[in-house]
């Protein structure tokens, strides 16, 4: 590729030489890509800057230094040859930015990901217009790419900065709730892909939140809350999932086979979860077999806790009447449900006898809370005693 050079004095006949070599690089790849006519800048990048120009890039017999070098050409095309100051060429800036976008998308899907994950990364570094969403399509995009193999190439994806960068763009771009949303979906998918789940988990419930009292009952609302139950019982390691009844988004769900299935998890227990698999259509939670043993074993390990609660020294036999199983299973189901900090205690083999001194608490409502401050309140007056008893004591000693 040749070397392109920055300069404040590049002009429309330098651009649309520079544009041409791009458009002769994509016909050596395989593209059919029209020839570029009028005097128009943006019209003809927009021409030549399509995903089907792309698309031969993304073919195996390309090497990824060829793909690589057209799409760094590309993008530096876009992101600082191009210069983007009226309102019309702001909005071409956000055409050509969307379809370059869409193309690289195409590439991440075609197994081109690292190399397209490297080209958003840079391009977001670049100075695109103020008033222009590009930053906010190319972080987007770029979030739709990244994944654990493409994960070299990472952009910025904690929290608190997601809030900093939609409250700059909102103000610059006024970006609709619906683009904020977009967004927000496409950072928490970004994060469960990536494992990130205790903060994929966050930023569901941040997008769930963000819907007013208006849109809650909305299919798009109902398809992000449905999402947000189903990646939440399926989450490894995760076993409290009282909360989710909290977010209003997810209480519009009331009544649906989804929420009774939360419901399930929430206060059930082995049966319950059966039955309702045995009578409900799972398909439509898109469950197949290994998750649904995955679940399965979720279940066994929660419907454990709950006889630990209801007694904390239950015999091997209540358990085994309970789950189905024989004694070596009731005893490893036992160490996993240690190993997991979900119960706190120790086999007692000889009585045959699991006794606990802890218990994870599968749902805290008013009941518990009243417990939890009336604990607080006793240890509050003992404290009190205490230090009434101290300086009784050092009162007697200033006496003697």
């Amino acid at each position: 590729m040749a070397e392109i050079f920055l300069s404040d004095d590049l002009n429309d006949s330098d651009r649309f030489e520079e544009l041409e070599s791009i458009r002769e690089k994509l016909i050596a790849a395989g593209a059919d890509v029209n020839p570029i006519e009028g005097k128009n800048l943006g019209a003809s990048v927009a021409s030549v800057f399509v995903p089907k120009n792309f698309a031969p890039l993304w073919a195996e017999k390309v090497s990824e230094n060829d793909v690589l070098q057209v799409t760094k050409q590309s993008s530096i095309f876009i992101g600082l040859l191009m210069d983007f100051q009226s309102p019309g060429e702001i909005e071409d800036c956000n055409k050509i930015t969307k379809s370059f976008c869409d193309a690289m998308l195409e590439g991440e899907k075609a197994g081109r990901g690292k190399i397209v994950c490297r080209i958003l990364y840079d391009m977001f570094k670049m100075a695109f217009p103020v008033k222009s969403k590009a930053m906010y399509l190319i972080y987007c995009t770029w979030l739709q790419c990244a994944s654990r193999k493409n994960s070299i190439y990472l952009l910025e994806l904690e929290g608190s900065k997601i809030e900093r960068f939609l409250e700059k763009w909102a103000k610059d771009w006024n970006i609709t709730e619906l683009e904020i949303r977009v967004l927000r979906r496409e950072y928490q998918a970004c994060l469960h892909r990536l494992g990130r789940y205790q903060n994929a988990a966050s930023a569901m419930e941040d997008l769930l939140n963000s819907y007013s009292d208006a849109d809650i009952t909305g299919e798009e609302a109902r398809a992000d809350a449905r999402l947000c139950i189903l990646q939440s019982i399926c989450t490894e390691g995760e076993y409290r999932f009282d909360h989710l009844r909290e977010i209003d988004a997810i209480q519009a769900h009331k009544g649906t086979s989804v929420y009774e299935f939360l419901e399930i998890f929430i206060t059930g227990d082995l049966a319950a979860f059966e039955k309702f698999v045995e009578g409900s259509d799972i398909s439509e939670f898109a469950l197949d077999e290994e998750k649904l043993n995955t679940l399965r074993r979720k279940m066994r390990l929660l419907t454990l806790v709950g006889l630990c609660k209801s007694n904390p020294d239950t015999t091997y036999k209540a358990i085994q009447d309970k789950l189905g199983l024989d004694e070596d299973g009731v005893e490893d189901l036992a160490v996993r449900a240690f190993q997991l900090k979900l119960l706190r205690g120790r086999l007692d083999q000889g009585n045959e006898r699991l006794s606990t001194t802890y218990s994870i608490q599968r749902e805290f409502g008013r009941a518990e809370w009243e417990d939890l401050a009336e604990k607080l309140s006793s240890w509050q007056n003992n404290l009190e005693n205490v230090r009434l008893s101290i300086e009784e004591v050092q009162n007697l000693e200033l006496a003697a």
